[in-house]
């Protein structure tokens, strides 16, 4: 027997749940106080909105709330962000593409233009069979190159078909 500290009944052990940090295992309240409790709390408008909202925060299995988790780490920490993305993607640390840069002059790799001039840092071109790093490129030159499939016989096809032709 046990004495409910909310409704002060001297009640049967089963009717109070367990607890592992009580010395005797279980709680201090029975079953049915407990009950009371929580749908008094759960009855409670602002409560509810605030128990919705924060398991829709922390919802593993709700894409959205992971992409907004993700976007907000990325803001607040963007040199940890790039530093994660091009170990994860490419293998490369921080530092050996600060090295890549910087023997490239801070510039595209192909249309040399600096990168102060670019909206976003340069991007890792890379081998997509062998996964070999070739340089640090501009936007529009990665994805000139994305679209010809890396292949340099397209490339001298359009530069055939660009001399035949002229630019006018």
């Amino acid at each position: 027997m046990k004495i409910c500290l909310q409704c002060k009944l001297n009640l049967e052990e089963k009717e109070f749940s367990k607890a592992s940090r009580t010395k005797d295992g279980l709680r201090w309240t029975c079953k049915k106080c407990c009950k009371n409790k929580m749908d008094q709390y759960r009855s409670n408008p602002d409560v509810v909105k605030r128990e919705r909202a924060r398991n829709n925060q922390y919802n593993k299995n709700n894409p959205d709330v992971i992409k907004r988790a993700k976007k907000k780490w990325e803001n607040n920490n963007p040199e940890g962000f790039k530093r994660y993305n091009l170990l994860c993607k490419y293998g490369l640390t921080l530092e050996k593409y600060n090295e890549i840069l910087a023997s490239q002059n801070e510039c595209c790799a192909i249309c040399k233009e600096h990168q102060s001039k670019q909206k976003k840092s340069l991007y890792v071109d890379h081998c997509h069979v062998s996964g070999k790093i070739r340089g640090l490129l501009c936007y529009q030159c990665n994805i000139v190159l994305g679209h010809f499939r890396d292949s340099p016989i397209i490339l001298q096809f359009c530069m055939d078909y660009l001399k035949h032709h002229g630019t006018k």
